[in-house]
């Protein structure tokens, strides 16, 4: 008898292991490869932090397809392009994840393609611009790779059109970042479009990230008579040892900027020096439309802004939930054929988004020409560029 009532005690406690399990597998996994912890970790903690809100959200309201979603994040700030090739590897083999959210910037977007691709996981990328991301160098697409934000040609010719068109400028220097695919992209595009438009590049320089100082970089820049710097870093962490040490030389030329420098912290670490600088984003982050949204999400993270990652990784999460609705399932082609085909579809930023099914970049995007004034970020412009 004691015999028995052993077996069966152990056959219960495998019974409620097993059942353990299987509801733990009810979860579906969405994986989010971005950097959160260092200098750069605006760039990946909030948005990990508005997914787990997100996901908390919907799992009280049953779920999506009668399943719950869990969010796993790996931090890549050590080495952004290893360490995305590493959490991506281990978020399909390990953690079964049906689709990913992220990463951040292209560098790490584009050696992940190959790896998404062969295991059919569809990735959503909130601000990753570079071309090739989505479409390999050869023509290409990777078919399991999305973008909800603008490219860097798209970006590139408007900061140039703008610069040269509205703003006067008809001498420009340019630095971008050695080894960075989304400044050298951006940058190759600026000047070409900058140069067409009938501009002259007084000079572009390539500076190493691991770097802190640029003073004789900005010297020999200084010296070609620029009125102004287009310096599109990948984090907004150059940018301010960029701009403070300009104005430290009495450089007093704008920066043009891109989307990765859309921050309070740059305006916190530069003051009045960073006051007519400017940059292209494809939003507004103080829109009145995200304010109630943006006040609550500080209210209940303090330490974090809705910044631009939290505004376009809310975009990424309800198209992903779209996409999912649409397929009828979390199988990871018919997700992805689903977002393939999403045409004026309704995210958190844009009214009517839709995906080109050839490029799985976003169509008609707006851009958003926004200036450091007096420690605060002011809308100066909107304007759909017709590339």
């Amino acid at each position: 008898m004691k015999r028995l009532v052993a077996i069966v005690l152990v056959m219960m406690t495998v019974a409620a292991m097993f059942a353990a399990c299987q509801k733990k597998e009810q979860y579906m996994v969405i994986g989010m490869p971005m950097p959160m912890s260092g200098a750069d970790a605006y760039i990946g903690a909030s948005p990990k932090v508005f997914m787990d809100d997100y996901v908390e959200k919907l799992n009280a309201s049953g779920g999506i397809l009668g399943k719950k979603l869990k969010v796993i994040a790996y931090d890549t700030a050590a080495d952004v392009a290893v360490e995305a090739v590493n959490a991506t590897n281990r978020l399909i083999s390990q953690d079964k994840a049906f689709a990913i959210i992220g990463p951040t910037s292209s560098s790490a977007a584009i050696p992940m393609a190959p790896i998404v691709n062969a295991a059919k996981v569809p990735v959503i990328t909130p601000t990753a611009t570079n071309e090739k991301v989505t479409v390999q160098e050869n023509g290409q697409l990777n078919p399991f790779m999305f973008r909800v934000c603008f490219i860097d040609n798209y970006q590139g010719k408007a900061a140039a059109y703008y610069a040269y068109e509205k703003l006067g400028y008809k001498r420009v220097g340019v630095f971008d970042t050695i080894g960075d695919p989304y400044t050298q992209g951006i940058s190759d595009y600026f000047v070409e479009e900058f140069t067409r438009l009938g501009g002259t590049i007084t000079n572009r320089m390539s500076l190493q990230e691991s770097d802190v100082e640029f003073r004789p970089q900005l010297t020999s820049m200084n010296a070609t008579n620029v009125e102004a710097i287009f310096a599109p870093a990948g984090s907004y962490v150059m940018s301010t040892y960029l701009i403070n040490q300009a104005r430290e030389l009495g450089i007093t030329v704008p920066f043009v900027m891109s989307d990765a420098n859309y921050d309070d912290g740059l305006l916190d670490a530069c003051g009045e020096n960073a006051n007519g600088s400017m940059l292209t984003n494809g939003l507004y982050a103080d829109d009145p439309a995200y304010a109630e949204f943006a006040a609550e999400f500080k209210k209940k993270h303090p330490e974090w802004n809705a910044n631009t990652f939290v505004l376009y990784t809310y975009d990424c999460a309800e198209l992903l939930m779209w996409g999912i609705k649409k397929a009828n399932s979390f199988d990871g082609t018919k997700v992805k054929d689903a977002i393939e085909s999403a045409t004026n579809i309704k995210l958190f930023t844009d009214p009517s988004f839709s995906m080109d099914p050839k490029t799985h970049n976003p169509l008609n995007k707006t851009v958003a020409i926004i200036v450091a004034k007096d420690g605060k970020w002011e809308l100066l412009e909107t304007f759909r560029p017709q590339y």
